[in-house]
Parts: C-alpha cells; structure tokens; sequence
C-alpha cells in the first residue's frame, strides 16, 4: 500500500492511501511532502525510562540542583513513613518511577509530570 503525505504548519506528518479513497480528509492547510521529509520530520516517541539505578537518580538529582532538597526532604520526614523512606534512600539499588517515595518528593518539589521525565531521562544517560 502506498501513501500520500502531508504536513501542517506545526510539521506535523499526515499519510493517506495514495487510492485517492481518503483525499476527502485532506485539508486545505496541508502541505504536499515526500515519503523522505515525512521520515525525516517524523520524531522517534522517548521511552521515558520507569527504573533507574540509584546513582543515576542521584546523579540526575545532583545535575539539576536537587538533590539538596531530596536529602532535606527525606531526613524530615516523621514516624515510620520517614523511616522506611530514609531506608529506601540509602538502601534502594533502584528507583522506580511508580514508588511511593517518587511520588512525595515529585509533590513536595513542586515537580511536572515532564520535569520527572526529564529526570528519569538525564539519569538514564549517567
């Protein structure tokens, strides 16, 4: 099957079966382009990665003047929560994005969602 391609004023790619059977979907707006600049304008979607190595979370932590805050944060932590999360912190092997811990400090730093992908992202590369 053969395709059409198009772009948007965003470059955003758009394929049609080249039968003409979908030329009713295409738009004013678009541009006609070739399969190589659909390729080329085409980004490779990140996996984001879900587990890091604790020196990669520190590290990335570290990098981004962080980590300051993330040993602060955990050493005031109160009762038995704060215990078990000072034992994840100096213990863990691993950080997984989907842990309890993760998710208190992404809270108590203000973080986004993208700033903790960006994170998991950088501590991936260290």
């Amino acid at each position: 099957m053969s395709f059409k391609y198009y772009k948007d004023q965003n470059n955003q790619v758009y394929a049609f079966e080249a039968d003409g059977s979908q030329d009713a979907y295409i738009k004013p707006e678009l541009t006609l382009i070739t399969k190589a600049q659909a390729d080329a304008l085409r980004v490779p979607a990140t996996a984001i990665p879900s587990v890091i190595s604790m020196r990669q979370a520190r590290r990335a932590l570290l990098q981004s003047g962080l980590l300051a805050q993330v040993d602060a944060a955990i050493a005031a932590m109160t009762g038995a929560a704060g215990d078990a999360a000072r034992i994840d912190w100096q213990f863990a092997q691993t950080v997984e994005r989907t842990h309890p811990l993760v998710g208190t400090m992404t809270t108590q730093l203000s973080l986004t969602e993208k700033q903790l992908d960006d994170l998991f992202t950088l501590g991936a590369t260290l």
